[in-house]
């Protein structure tokens, strides 16, 4: 089973394929998750996890462009996001969206 941690950051996580804009331990593979094709085959991941990532993206529709790319039939995305009304939600230097 192939499970990616996009945006991973410093919550890097055993038994996926730990991916961050910024090359550092733990991280498995660097990507940018803004532009038009990620460098991950298509159709070969069964689970994504994205956490407090979707906040930070310039472009979120490549960004879903290419989870539909990249996971197989029946595969899972697990999203998670500050509310717009958590604590931190405007005032986080890096936030471009809310949902």
């Amino acid at each position: 089973m192939v499970k990616l941690n996009l945006g991973c950051g410093y919550d890097i996580k055993e038994g996926y394929i730990n991916v961050d804009f910024y090359h550092h331990d733990g991280v498995d593979f660097v990507q940018d998750l803004n532009v038009k094709e990620w460098g991950i085959k298509e159709n070969s991941v069964d689970y994504i996890l994205c956490k407090n990532v979707l906040e930070h993206l310039k472009e979120p529709e490549l960004f879903w462009d290419n989870v539909k790319r990249i996971l197989k039939v029946g595969g899972i995305v697990e999203v998670i996001v500050p509310h717009k009304d958590a604590d931190g939600a405007y005032s986080t230097f890096g936030h471009r969206g809310f949902m």
